[in-house]
């Protein structure tokens, strides 16, 4: 990086989810351990949400007023995330390599970008760099997928 240029909080934001999400899926295989069935885990994963949610929001006094409509739907994001979830804890449960799986379920931004552009109307203007980003992590998948 250059010296003196600031990167933009979400850019910190998106990089600390980069090593969060790179290392969940290690600890969730750990906690297989011993055969746990994969719809428990997923329940047991849900509470620590909960738990670390509540506890930033304790801590930071977010505001807690929240619209009807966006509580349904955050609950539905929520669902929705859930089974990705159960398929991950399925995979890991018959003894998948999850490094093998990040490759092919990382390709949910292919998915998320696609949505983006098309729901949210999303566009950075440089959409040739994000087609081609969407293809090489295609391609990856391919790579990983096939025998």
């Amino acid at each position: 990086m250059l010296r003196g240029a600031k990167m933009e909080a979400w850019i910190i934001y998106s990089l600390i989810a980069l090593v969060a999400f790179g290392a969940n899926v290690i600890v969730y295989k750990l906690g297989f351990n011993g055969g746990v069935n994969p719809f428990v885990a997923a329940a047991l994963y849900g509470l620590g949400i909960v738990i670390a949610a509540g506890i930033t929001a304790a801590v930071t006094r977010a505001d807690i007023n929240v619209q009807p409509l966006n509580i349904a739907i955050l609950i539905a994001a929520g669902a929705v995330f859930s089974i990705g979830l159960i398929m991950i804890g399925l995979g890991v449960s018959k003894n998948a390599d999850v490094s093998k799986m990040a490759i092919i379920y990382g390709g949910n931004i292919i998915i998320t970008v696609i949505l983006g552009i098309v729901l949210l109307k999303e566009n950075s203007g440089a959409l040739w760099k994000t087609m081609l980003g969407m293809g090489l992590v295609a391609a990856g998948i391919i790579v990983v997928s096939v025998k």
